[in-house]
């Protein structure tokens, strides 16, 4: 703990961040929190994911704040967590990074929102069928097969009928199936 808080060594302040999370102890949490302030994006990272390893609903909090972190890495973890936390419920703010201008965090938040069946995320997920990305349009299309309604499976088969990438067409097959 007093690593992660005053050294000055970003690669030790990460380590301790990432030893913390492996002690799985929810007494860690409030220190964890401490380092998403850290000026290092390596150790706000651990810290996010130390968060997820403790799986403290105390931690969730943290996770989320990790969501608007400048540094897409960070982002990245936060939404990583998401799918391994228990009691987490903030879909709002996992709906916002399906606008993130980093792909890897719209892809990996589309999923963890069609993992949570979020019918709320529909209109979000149905734009995001437009995306510039493949990859992007692939995830949003299994979501929408996953928590969509009539207006998701309405918005597939229009996009099935124009999608050039072969991944993103197999994957509103499937989703159509679902």
């Amino acid at each position: 703990r007093i690593v992660l808080a005053e050294d000055a060594d970003p690669v030790r302040r990460t380590r301790a961040a990432e030893a913390i999370g492996e002690f799985m102890d929810p007494h860690g949490v409030p220190f964890l929190r401490d380092a998403l302030s850290d000026t290092d994006a390596r150790v706000r990272a651990a810290a996010v994911a130390g968060l997820g390893r403790i799986n403290s609903p105390a931690g969730n909090d943290g996770i989320v704040q990790a969501f608007s972190d400048r540094d897409a890495t960070v982002r990245e973890a936060a939404v990583a967590q998401v799918l391994y936390v228990n009691f987490f419920r903030n879909h709002d703010d996992l709906m916002g990074l399906l606008a993130d201008e980093n792909v890897d965090v719209r892809r990996r938040a589309a999923l963890a929102l069609g993992t949570f069946r979020v019918p709320e995320a529909s209109p979000a997920l149905v734009a995001m069928l437009d995306d510039t990305n493949a990859m992007a349009r692939q995830a949003a299309a299994w979501s929408l097969g996953r928590g969509g309604g009539a207006d998701a499976r309405a918005a597939l088969l229009r996009r099935q009928a124009i999608e050039e990438a072969s991944l993103v067409r197999d994957a509103i097959e499937v989703a159509l199936r679902m």
